[in-house]
């Protein structure tokens, strides 16, 4: 049975090691990307004083088969909270066995809980099994185009 809980320091190892086997896996599809989601990166980002994110796992039997990163952000357009998803991953063994919906209704519950309006998160038009998962759930798809800009350029 799985089991739904909000990730903790303990969690960084599974996280890190599933937040790989996402990137191989976009990577499979042509999503190009490089890995630098450590455990390392994980603690100092998501504990401590300023956290950047929270989430929550989940674990069949005690074992972590899925992840759910998310942060609090604001929509300045419509004037509202929401709450958007960083990652959402679940192992290819778990699929299909409704991990990914338990884990958006944790989202949706911590969601309601900051008084955010809603969920908020970007897919690429190439993970296919994503965008049915996400239909699947009767999320909407918007003409947005994401944009980039190092920080550290000028």
């Amino acid at each position: 049975m799985t089991a739904i809980r909000p990730i903790t320091q303990a969690d960084a190892p599974a996280i890190a090691l599933m937040a790989r086997e996402f990137t191989a896996h976009e990577n499979a599809l042509g999503i190009e990307g490089a890995f630098s989601f450590t455990e390392e990166r994980l603690l100092s980002d998501g504990f401590g004083e300023n956290p950047a994110f929270t989430g929550f796992l989940a674990t069949d039997h005690g074992k972590a088969v899925g992840y759910l990163l998310c942060t609090p952000n604001y929509d300045g357009a419509l004037g509202r909270r929401t709450l958007e998803i960083i990652d959402l991953f679940v192992k290819a063994a778990n699929r299909g066995q409704k991990t990914g919906h338990a884990l958006i209704a944790a989202a949706r519950a911590h969601c309601r809980a900051i008084g955010a309006a809603e969920l908020v998160w970007t897919v690429s038009a190439k993970n296919v099994d994503a965008l049915r998962f996400y239909e699947s759930l009767g999320a909407e798809k918007h003409d947005l185009i994401v944009m980039t800009l190092d920080s550290k350029s000028e």
